[in-house]
């Protein structure tokens, strides 16, 4: 009788641990974008724009994962995530040379288009307070690179090239 008493005050106990823990999936899209140097070739940063003829465009990229979340107190409680996160950007970069014996003109434009793709592991650990309808989201998240790779086209004149993607 004892032993039946423990047993069903255990249930008990982790039916209540369990209505507070909670599971789900996540799918989403983000916009990535990158500062710093435009290329390895040149000295241009990004915020030299305005003086240059070179742009970058956002990628929108997915965002899946799933997450456990634990209710600590009803208004109170911590939320792990495993997401996976795929990110980029696109540059294009046009050059102007004044003479380009190759060609026989006096000008030739050069333009490269380059596309940066990449992916990434996230696991944010998050404080989560619920206030009426809204909930608010704290903590650190900690990422891991997977994958990374460039492909980049240049067009001139009468040609075009394409570069394979390379891993980075």
């Amino acid at each position: 009788m004892k032993k039946l008493i423990v047993t069903l005050a255990a249930i008990v106990m982790a039916t209540g641990v369990f209505a507070q823990l909670n599971f789900g999936v996540k799918v989403g899209g983000n916009l990535a974008s990158i500062s710093g140097m435009v290329s390895e070739d040149s000295n241009l940063d990004w915020g030299d724009l305005a003086s240059a003829d070179a742009s970058q465009a956002m990628k929108l990229g997915l965002n899946a994962g799933v997450y456990a979340e634990y209710m600590v107190m009803p208004m109170l409680g911590v939320q792990i995530e495993l997401n996976y996160s795929t990110q980029g950007v696109n540059q294009k970069l046009v050059t102007t040379s004044d003479i380009d014996i190759s060609f026989g003109d006096l000008a030739t434009n050069k333009t490269t288009d380059i596309a940066y793709n990449s992916g990434y592991i996230n696991i944010p650990i998050l404080a989560k307070a619920h206030f009426a309808n809204i909930a608010a989201y704290v903590g650190p998240q900690f990422g891991f690179a997977t994958s990374f790779n460039q492909t980049t086209k240049t067009t001139t004149k009468d040609e075009t090239t394409t570069n394979a993607p390379k891993a980075v």
